[in-house]
């Protein structure tokens, strides 16, 4: 089985090619092969939940949510959240039933890893799968995979209308290297030259 990813910023993909620092959080459409809408996640990474929870200075309103942020930044395991009682529009969102018999059609996914990177994406997806769909092995792919000329020149183009200073390239990680690489499908050394154009 295969599940498409949508994602729904440019900042994704200018942290995955080195353009900036790697984002913490994205949202994602999924779809079944066929074009079905699934439902929508946010991804979220430690450094942007570890932020967030500075944020709400123990808010006594926000305990549960606080609570499970600090057993999630304590661990190294997937975790979810998902906002119960919020009305679902099934007719404008697919909704996903959860273990708990109640339907999902947002829900947050808290990964272990630092920042967002490819893999990072993949293997929340695929948990998600396993975990309310009972698909073993899913396959995932990017409905679109910004070309490095986009990411270059959106980056560009925003920073120039904020005012702001274009941010230099940092040096790729060795696992992004070869993420590139996988889904470019050409040699890592060939990947660095396109990246250093």
């Amino acid at each position: 089985m295969k599940l498409i990813v949508k994602t729904t910023s440019c900042d994704i993909w200018w942290g995955i090619y080195g353009l900036t620092g790697k984002s913490g959080w994205e949202d994602l459409h999924i779809s079944y092969e066929n074009g079905e809408k699934l439902c929508t996640i946010c991804l979220n990474a430690k450094v942007y939940l570890r932020a967030g929870l500075k944020e709400l200075n123990d808010s006594p309103e926000q305990a549960d949510f606080i609570d499970a942020v600090k057993t999630y930044l304590a661990d190294n395991k997937i975790h979810y959240w998902h906002y119960p009682g919020e009305q679902v529009d099934e007719a404008t969102s697919p909704a996903t039933e959860s273990e708990n018999g109640f339907k999902i059609s947002f829900m947050d996914i808290w990964h272990p890893d630092e920042v967002i990177g490819i893999s990072t994406i993949k293997t929340a997806i695929q948990a998600f799968a396993m975990k309310f769909l009972a698909i073993e092995n899913c396959e995932v792919t990017f409905d679109h995979v910004m070309p490095l000329e986009e990411a270059v020149s959106t980056l560009e183009e925003t920073y120039r209308l904020a005012g702001y200073a274009i941010p230099k390239r940092r040096k790729l990680s060795k696992k992004s290297l070869g993420e590139i690489a996988e889904m470019w499908q050409m040699p890592e050394k060939e990947v660095l030259m396109k990246l250093k154009e």
